[in-house]
């Protein structure tokens, strides 16, 4: 999950500004990042879901830092 959420943090800021910095006090920068957000970990816990309710193979638990 740090991974999406660093890769969507990079191309919020990046892509959209060209200086990698964004303003985190703008509720526009606020909103655009919780879209993009969302949307990318909508499709990760998706994921995650379906891999335990059909499994297709054992499933070991991710170490958790």
């Amino acid at each position: 999950m740090k991974e999406i959420i660093l890769s969507v943090l990079r191309e919020v800021a990046c892509d959209n500004t060209g200086t990698c910095q964004i303003n985190l006090q703008a509720e526009g920068a606020r909103e655009m990042i919780a879209t993009a957000l969302e949307k990318e970990l909508q499709v990760y816990v998706m994921n995650l879901v379906e891999d335990i309710v059909t499994p297709q193979k054992p499933y070991k638990h991710p170490k958790i830092n």
